[in-house]
C-alpha cells in the first residue's frame, strides 16, 4: 500500500530539465558557490556554500574535480559566448503576448485548460503500476479548502532524474506499466512526447511531471544511452539524442560525453559487421545463381 505523510503544504512546482541521463550543471551558480566555499567570511558560510556546490556536482554526475576543471576553462567558454551573435533584447510585453497566444492555441488544440492537464493514458498506466511504491503527501487545497494528496516520491528513490537513482522495483514497474518502444526511434519519440507535454503545461504556470513519469523518463534516457542498436535507424536516433545533449546550453558531464561516444563507436562496429555479413550472404547467393546458370 502507498505510504502517507501529512502536511499543509501545496505540491512542489518546477520543471525537470529535458536532457540526457544527467542533471545539467549551471556553471555560473557553481562558480559562486565555489568562491564562497573558498573565500567565505565565516566557517558557516563556507560550509553551507560547499554543501550547495557538492549537491550541484552530485546531481550533474560529475566529480568535484571535473566541475572545478570546468571553472579553469571558463574564460575560453566566456570568449566563445561573446563570439556568438547577441540575442534579441528581452521584451516582457512581447513575451506575455506570445505566452497568451500560445495558451489560446493550446486551449483550442486540447479543447480546454482542464484537458491540457487531464492525465493521459500513459500517465494513468504509470500511476497504477507504481501506486504500491508511492509515498503520498496529504495537504489542504488552498482554493477549495478540500483535502487532497500528491505523490512526493517513490519508495527507495531519493531522486528520479538518472537511471542509477531508480530502485530495482521502481525501474521494473516503470518498464512494465506499458510496453517499451521496440526501437530507439520509438524511445526517442516517447522522450520528446513527455517533453512536449511538460512544455505545453508549463505555459499555464510552473509544472513538473509526477514521480511516476520521471521514473519512466529516466528509464527511457538510459535506453537511449545504452541500448544496443539493431539497425541504422537506431543509430540515427542515438545520434540525434547525442546531438541534442551536446548542443544544450548546459554542460554534459565529461563521463557522459565519453560514454555516449564509446557507445556510438560500438554501434558503428556492430552495424559494420552486420553489413559485411549481408554482403557475404549476397555474394554466396550470386555465386550459387551463377553455378545454376552454368549447369543449364
Amino acid at each position: 500500500m502507498p505510504k502517507d505523510e501529512m502536511t499543509n503544504a501545496c505540491p512542489p512546482a518546477g520543471r525537470i530539465p529535458p536532457t540526457g541521463g544527467w542533471s545539467p550543471l549551471d556553471l555560473e551558480k557553481f562558480e559562486k558557490f565555489h568562491t564562497l566555499a573558498t573565500h567565505g567570511l565565516t566557517p558557516g558560510e563556507r560550509d553551507a556554500a560547499l554543501a550547495s556546490a557538492m549537491s550541484m556536482v552530485e546531481a550533474s554526475g560529475m566529480t568535484l574535480e571535473e566541475a572545478i576543471g570546468l571553472l579553469d576553462a571558463k574564460p575560453m567558454l566566456d570568449l566563445l559566448a561573446h563570439l556568438r551573435p547577441d540575442p534579441e533584447p528581452y521584451n516582457e510585453k512581447d513575451d506575455a503576448a506570445e505566452r497568451d497566444a500560445e495558451i489560446a492555441r493550446l486551449i483550442d488544440l486540447y479543447g480546454s485548460e482542464e484537458a491540457v492537464f487531464a492525465e493521459t493514458e500513459n500517465e494513468l498506466a504509470l500511476d497504477k503500476a507504481l501506486d504500491h511504491l508511492s509515498v503520498r503527501v496529504k495537504y489542504v487545497n488552498q482554493v477549495t479548502g478540500e483535502p487532497a494528496s500528491y505523490v512526493s516520491q517513490l519508495a527507495g528513490c531519493e531522486r528520479l532524474y538518472n537511471y542509477a537513482d531508480l530502485s530495482a522495483s521502481v525501474a521494473q514497474a516503470a518498464r512494465d506499466a506499458y510496453p517499451m518502444p521496440e526501437d530507439l526511434q520509438g524511445v526517442l519519440e516517447e522522450v520528446l512526447a513527455w517533453d512536449k507535454l511538460a512544455e505545453d503545461r508549463c505555459n499555464f504556470g510552473e509544472y513538473q511531471h509526477g514521480p511516476a513519469v520521471q521514473a519512466r523518463e529516466a528509464l527511457l534516457r538510459h535506453e537511449l544511452d545504452t541500448r544496443r542498436v539493431q539497425n541504422w535507424s537506431d543509430f540515427a536516433a542515438r545520434a540525434e539524442w547525442a546531438r541534442s545533449n551536446f548542443e544544450d546550453d548546459h554542460i554534459a558531464p565529461r563521463r557522459w560525453q565519453e560514454a555516449i561516444q564509446d557507445r556510438m563507436a560500438d554501434d558503428m562496429a556492430i552495424l559494420k559487421r552486420a553489413s559485411e555479413a549481408e554482403l557475404a550472404e549476397l555474394d554466396m547467393e550470386i555465386e550459387a545463381y551463377e553455378m545454376l546458370r552454368g549447369m543449364r
